[in-house]
């Protein structure tokens, strides 16, 4: 009695396990036609983000293909960003035409909330809407909301900073407290990871109103960020404190 029930554990344990294995090759073999396409996907989606250019055509015709491209059942959320990222791209490079960009303009909005459905966290995904809301429509408050929610799914996010904070700046009053906040912190950061040609851009061209504010933020940098900084600013012929470099410190040395 006891050797039977023990045979029977052994048989349910193995017919679990196998199932387990059968459900899992399953989704491997369902899964891979997608990785197939995220790979190359991923790629595209790096070089749009670096602000690569690409030789005139090319990325229409990429869109062309990703549109064509048969879908799997499972798809990786890195396709939906590159395919938003292109048709994006592909909407600038229609301005020439108007009626082409309205065209083109709509389809990147249309595959921005069809990314944004899949990963409502891709704070990327969230600043492009804002930036094509605004270029739609102009600047409109009822838009902030969509830079705020960049903020709120990706405080943190280094390679969206560059891209961010120079849009956020621009719109800094409008924005609530924490996400002020947000901003200025973001800023710090980009001084602090030595983007300090982009940092110093920003700061005195979108963010000159708020220099003081900017500036007092940079305590928390690292005192070489900010020298290299003072050292940048000083070459383009601005004058700003920047916190523990004294106004006697010649700092192009």
């Amino acid at each position: 009695m006891w050797n039977s029930g023990q045979l029977l554990v052994r048989a349910f344990l193995r017919g679990l396990l196998l199932l387990c294995g059968l459900s899992g090759g399953i989704w491997a073999l369902s899964a891979f036609p997608s990785f197939l396409l995220t790979t190359p996907a991923r790629n595209v989606t790096a070089r749009l983000i670096a602000d690569d250019r690409f030789t005139s055509g090319v990325l229409s015709e990429m869109l062309s293909r990703m549109k064509a491209a048969q879908r799997p059942s499972i798809l990786q959320p890195e396709f939906h960003q590159a395919e938003a990222l292109v048709t994006l791209r592909t909407a600038e490079e229609a301005m020439k035409s108007p009626e082409a960009a309205d065209r083109a303009i709509e389809a990147a909005e249309n595959q921005i909330r069809t990314t944004l459905s899949v990963t409502p966290t891709d704070s990327l995904m969230w600043l492009m809407m804002y930036s094509v809301e605004t270029a739609r429509n102009g600047f409109d408050a009822g838009n902030i909301v969509y830079l705020d929610q960049s903020y709120v799914s990706g405080p943190n996010d280094g390679w969206v900073a560059l891209r961010r904070n120079r849009l956020a700046l621009a719109a800094l009053p409008m924005l609530s407290e924490r996400t002020q906040s947000l901003v200025i912190s973001e800023f710090t950061t980009i001084v602090d990871s030595d983007f300090i040609d982009e940092a110093a851009l920003n700061l005195t061209t979108v963010g000159w109103v708020h220099r003081e504010r900017l500036t007092a933020s940079l305590e928390k940098a690292d005192i070489s960020s900010r020298q290299s900084l003072a050292r940048r600013l000083s070459v383009d012929g601005v004058k700003l404190r920047i916190p523990g470099i004294e106004t006697g410190d010649r700092p192009w040395r």
